[in-house]
């Protein structure tokens, strides 16, 4: 039996690997030979430094390999680094107390099965590479049959909050809402003003205003200065929204559904899709995640031909879900409420969108230079981007500024009041 070390990696004993080998085959008859570490490189994640743990094991004679996926606390810019270790907690959370409540559940398929956690160093999950999932990259964006198949997914794990929370209330023979037992793990880590992300969505802000000047054309019915106040106003109201509402039934979601956080496996019969990090999860309403996740990972044409489109599937799932436990979705939202939630909370989900690709966005080249200087990352993120930008001639990347184009003309028709 022999572990290679990875430098900086994670250390399992050979009782850990036990564990994970147990739990995944659900039986002890095997010998466990040999295990090792492999990085996984640079995969695009900001909050989360990736492994694949390789488990040699004999079974009835024959020599099997089991390979897992291993996320550890990055090491870099500090906002994240400190972020990341607040958010482990949560993520922790889902895969230990969450998920196991709803286990009986047919549609829980959206998220990897889970084997191990230590406790601040690493998860272990399922390796969904294994079963031909893929992760995206910031600057692949989604196809019309990914979206689909995601939407389905996304609407079974806002479902199942619906689903959980009626099981409680059942029990206790009150009304049960998730923040009532479980606040501590989910409260937003990102959109605060207070902790180690307390410059950097302002900065994110800020940049949205002068970065908007770059499109003189855009506000076509009120002056630059206007709608550059209103970028900013409409930014800040970002940290109100992912607070729990009172206006609209609250779900816990993923907080995070961009390219890299969504599993895709493509083949002839279709899109599979998994979620994956769980680190920014929070209690809010369902729409928050569903505007921003149609928005951030889709460009303006398909958006355009396709969004009510995309509303309609996901409400469409989300009620045959909730019906098959014995929920009619008229009693969690009527599709006028779900409707008025989206044109409500769309302005600030493109500012969140805008927000992420500030930097996810950034030419690979470009983006690789800051994850190698830490201080500098440090910096862009919580102080200046533009200045990046303009040293770097970040615009004269068509995906970068185009992108960020489109999301700028959908912000100014969604200020505009402009219907599906």
């Amino acid at each position: 039996m022999s572990l290679v070390k990875v430098e900086n990696g994670p250390v399992f004993s050979s009782d850990d690997c036990h564990k994970i080998v147990t739990r995944c085959l659900q039986s002890k008859e095997y010998d466990l030979k040999r295990y090792y570490l492999e990085d996984l490189g640079d995969t695009g994640g900001f909050l989360g430094k990736y492994y694949r743990l390789n488990i040699e094991i004999l079974v009835n004679n024959e020599v099997s390999f089991l390979r897992f996926f291993i996320k550890t606390l990055p090491k870099g810019a500090k906002v994240l680094t400190e972020m990341a270790e607040l958010s482990f907690r949560k993520e922790q959370f889902m895969y230990e107390c969450f998920f196991p409540k709803l286990q009986d559940l047919d549609f829980l398929t959206f998220t990897p099965k889970f084997y191990l956690c230590k406790l601040n160093e690493a998860l272990v999950l399922e390796d969904l590479t294994e079963k031909g999932y893929r992760a995206n990259e910031t600057r692949n964006f989604l196809d019309y049959d990914d979206i689909c198949s995601t939407l389905k997914q996304l609407a079974r794990l806002h479902a199942s909050t619906i689903v959980f929370e009626k099981r409680r209330s059942k029990e206790l023979g009150r009304v049960f809402r998730m923040d009532e037992a479980y606040k501590d793990y989910l409260f937003d880590v990102a959109l605060s003003r207070t902790g180690p992300t307390a410059n950097l969505f302002d900065t994110a802000i800020t940049t949205q205003a002068q970065v908007a000047i770059r499109f003189p054309d855009i506000p076509k019915k009120m002056s630059m200065s206007e709608f550059q106040a209103r970028i900013i106003q409409n930014g800040h109201r970002m940290y109100e929204i992912t607070k729990k509402s009172t206006k609209y039934r609250n779900v816990i979601c993923q907080g995070d559904m961009w390219p890299p956080n969504i599993m895709l496996k493509r083949n002839q019969e279709g899109v599979e899709c998994c979620l994956v990090d769980y680190q920014l999860t929070r209690y809010c309403p369902l729409m928050f995640e569903l505007s921003f996740f149609l928005y951030i990972c889709t460009r303006k044409r398909l958006r355009k031909d396709y969004m009510k489109e995309f509303l309609d599937r996901y409400y469409k799932e989300f009620g045959e879900v909730l019906k098959s436990c014995g929920i009619e979705v008229d009693d969690v939202y009527t599709y006028e409420q779900f409707l008025e939630s989206y044109y409500d909370i769309r302005p600030t989900t493109i500012s969140k969108a805008l927000s992420y690709l500030q930097i996810g966005l950034l030419p690979p080249e470009r983006l690789s230079l800051l994850r190698n200087d830490s201080k500098e990352f440090d910096y862009v993120l919580n102080v200046d981007r533009v200045g990046f930008y303009e040293k770097h001639n970040v615009f004269e990347d068509d995906i970068f500024r185009d992108t960020l184009r489109e999301l700028y003309e959908d912000l100014y028709d969604s200020f505009q009041g402009q219907l599906l």
